[in-house]
């Protein structure tokens, strides 16, 4: 009579099989988890372009006797690995004390759950550049 000591290669081979399932079965679990969970790309892209939007105002509105129109345009906004999708980018502006409010918004069309808004306050514009600035008080003419 022979006594086994230790484990058949086979035996082996079919544990290292059923634990590289149970793995991938967990891993494709978390990573669903982690798609389901974590930012929603269609936001990110509209505040993106809502910041970009604003940047673009604020350069716009820092100098004295510059304006915006309050204004809707319809534009596409790049989607992450899908085709560009329609969507609605409005600027309003307004006086806020000694500055301009400026609020932009976007929407995508067709979503109204999928939107961004993002309001800033310029402050006193400045003067145009090379502009001339007179200041009363005890300095020399």
């Amino acid at each position: 009579m022979r006594s086994e000591r230790g484990d058949s290669l086979v035996e082996v081979v079919i544990a290292v099989a059923i634990v590289a399932v149970g793995t991938a079965a967990l891993l494709a679990g978390a990573i669903e988890a982690a798609h389901r969970f974590g930012p929603d790309p269609v936001q990110t892209i509209l505040r993106e372009a809502v910041q970009r939007e604003m940047r673009v105002a604020v350069d716009v509105l820092k100098y004295q006797g510059s304006a915006i129109a309050p204004a809707t345009v319809a534009t596409t906004i790049p989607m992450p690995g899908a085709t560009p999708a329609a969507a609605h980018v409005s600027i309003v502006t307004a006086q806020a004390g000694t500055g301009i409010a400026i609020t932009i918004q976007a929407s995508l069309d067709g979503s109204a759950a999928e939107n961004a808004s993002l309001t800033t306050t310029v402050p006193q514009p400045a003067p145009l550049p090379s502009s001339t600035i007179s200041v009363e008080g005890n300095a020399p003419q």
